[in-house]
């Protein structure tokens, strides 16, 4: 029976494989083969290496493969495969084959045998595959649980890399909720790490999410900057995918700024380079759609036709999943076509799917564009009752989307619509009271602005005031040592210096058994004098510099080095001369010297 079943897989395969890479359809089918006539590990080693080969190519139906390799590495105990073919598992359900509710399934199936794995790293990888899917399922909550517990194995396991995944998506996480400051940093940690190192087309992922954070922030110039280098980046490493991907934000920034003719110069290239990446449905869905209504927006019918025929026929390559996934890009074209050719009611059913599909996703700026739409057709139509609803949705969307740079616009997106369910009325006073909030926040603004000043001015006189006084205290410190250090010098200096002279004196005529008396007073007398004058020159605050230290340090040598008849060279270094000193630091350094001087 698994013979059969392996040669039902290897004909299966390249009836779905037609027009792929004919080396890849080598390499399965001589997979295949061996698979079907091998056992134990060896066929283990050989479906753990099939279903890395497939993994990123959506034709081909993983599941059976994937599951095999999972419950054989369960059976053999190989956790270690085990962990790498979940993680794997997990990542192709979310990203390859768009359908992240199923990689939620596999997680739940296999999530008991995690506790057997004892890799933290292995354990890091699969957590932050299913964080993700938990993120494009809408669970944002339940995404930062799994990617933070992602950080903290890569942390414990030191693996860089892995932090910086963690990094990524928790910055993805935070923008979904709006909270621009957390994910800029983690985007920007993301960043340094990947540069450090040297992975160039994970970078450009992060400039990637750097961009659109900026984008949806209103920080335009700084997302065009990002654009341009991530294209470089992209070009550099023939990453054809991310080179289309950045064209297409251009575009939208050239949308942004009414430049029509470049808009449609860079959907084009980002059609072009997408068809140069062999497994890129979705995005090249995407790029056509938007490369459509961008000639209906143009009036250019019959060029937004012909794309929306190519369109069509792309949707029969792809699975119910992806065919899901693209709708809203599908409806949108459809919508514009239909406005621009005068078919008002298919425009409006399509206008109303658009919103509501993006009013589920909660894409705000979609969904403002959507509403704008309807609007306008519902004008067409004569439904002024409609026409003006969805414009008040336009215009409250679009207001809190620019001066909340989207870090409160979620709770503003849901009391919107709360608010319309309870309120069928629009009132014209609203508008009114729009006016009078704006004005109350604009004085709210001057009113905070002028308190912040008001305090930073006190800071600056306070700070300022407080450092006049350490000055004048210091200068009156100063003055006071060098009043101190004059009447040392002047009043003590002379006393000693008249003792140790009368000493001498009496000692000349003294009988001889006073003589070694006065001798030893006159010797005391000396030595104060020289302690003296050593305090008189620390406490004098004009002495404070180096010159004066060297000049203290030169005078000590030769009274006492050159009287022993020794010669010496006194050398300095770096400090000019009349660079200040500290006194106490300059007595240490003299003292110290003195010592050595005296030890010699």
């Amino acid at each position: 029976m698994k013979k059969l079943h392996y040669l039902f897989f290897f004909c299966y395969f390249p009836a779905l494989l037609y027009g792929q890479n004919k080396d890849v359809n080598k390499t399965v089918a001589s997979l295949t083969t061996k698979i079907s006539i091998s056992s134990k590990g060896e066929k283990l080693a050989l479906l753990d290496s099939l279903s890395k080969v497939i993994l990123r190519i959506d034709t081909y139906d993983y599941d059976p493969v994937a599951r095999e390799t999972l419950d054989l590495a369960l059976k053999l105990d190989s956790l270690d495969l085990f962990a790498l073919g979940l993680s794997n598992y997990i990542y192709r359900k979310t990203n390859v084959d768009g359908v992240p509710g199923k990689g939620l399934e596999v997680y739940n199936q296999y999530s008991s045998n995690l506790k057997r794995i004892n890799s933290k790293k292995l354990k890091a990888k699969i957590y932050i595959e299913h964080g993700f899917s938990h993120f494009i399922s809408g669970n944002i909550d339940s995404s930062f649980y799994y990617y933070n517990t992602t950080a903290k194995y890569a942390q414990e396991a030191q693996d860089d890399y892995l932090l910086a995944d963690a990094k990524v998506c928790l910055g993805e996480a935070y923008a979904k909720q709006g909270d621009f400051t957390e994910a800029s940093q983690n985007l920007q940690e993301a960043a340094i790490a990947f540069r450090a190192l040297k992975d160039t087309s994970k970078l450009i992922y992060v400039k990637k999410n750097i961009t659109l954070l900026y984008v949806q922030s209103g920080f335009f110039g700084e997302a065009e900057k990002e654009i341009k280098e991530s294209i470089q980046l992209s070009e550099l490493i023939k990453d054809y995918r991310r080179v289309a991907v950045f064209n297409f934000f251009a575009a939208v920034e050239a949308d942004r700024k009414g430049d029509q003719t470049e808009r449609i110069r860079l959907l084009k290239i980002a059609t072009t380079n997408s068809d140069k990446s062999k497994y890129d449905l979705f995005n090249k869905f995407r790029f056509l759609s938007a490369l459509s209504i961008a000639y209906a927006e143009n009036d250019s019918i019959s060029k937004a036709k012909e794309v929306l025929n190519l369109i069509d026929q792309k949707q029969e390559l792809m699975s119910p999943e992806l065919n899901l996934r693209n709708r809203i890009y599908y409806v949108d074209a459809v919508k514009h076509i239909a406005q621009k050719t005068g078919k008002l009611t298919q425009a409006r059913d399509y206008g109303e799917q658009s919103l509501a599909i993006n009013t589920d996703r909660k894409a705000f700026e979609e969904t403002e564009k959507a509403a704008l739409f309807l609007s306008q057709v519902y004008q067409e139509l004569g439904n002024e009752k409609k026409a003006f609803k969805n414009y008040r949705i336009h215009t409250a969307i679009k207001d809190s989307i620019t001066s909340a740079q989207k870090t409160r616009s979620l709770a503003y997106y849901q009391t919107l619509y709360e608010t319309e369910k309870k309120d069928s009325k629009i009132k014209e006073q609203e508008s009114n009271l729009q006016v009078l909030e704006a004005q109350s926040k604009i004085r709210n603004q001057w009113f905070l602005t002028g308190g912040i000043i008001a305090v930073l001015l006190f800071i600056v006189f306070f700070v300022r005031n407080r450092y006049k006084r350490k000055i004048e205290k210091q200068k009156a410190v100063e003055k006071l040592r060098t009043k101190i250090s004059a009447d040392l010098h002047d009043d003590v200096g002379s006393l000693l210096t008249g003792l140790s002279m009368q000493s001498e004196i009496l000692g000349k005529n003294a009988p001889e058994d006073i003589k070694p008396k006065l001798e030893r007073v006159s010797e005391l007398s000396r030595n104060a004098m020289l302690k003296m004058r050593d305090a008189v020159w620390v406490m004098d605050a004009r002495k404070d510099n180096w010159q004066s230290l060297i000049d203290r340090i030169n005078e000590f040598a030769v009274e006492h080095l050159g009287a022993k008849e020794l010669t010496y060279n006194l050398k300095h270094t770096n400090p000019s001369n009349e660079e200040e000193i500290e006194g106490l630091t300059r007595q240490h350094l003299y003292l110290i010297v003195k010592e050595a001087i005296t030890n010699i």
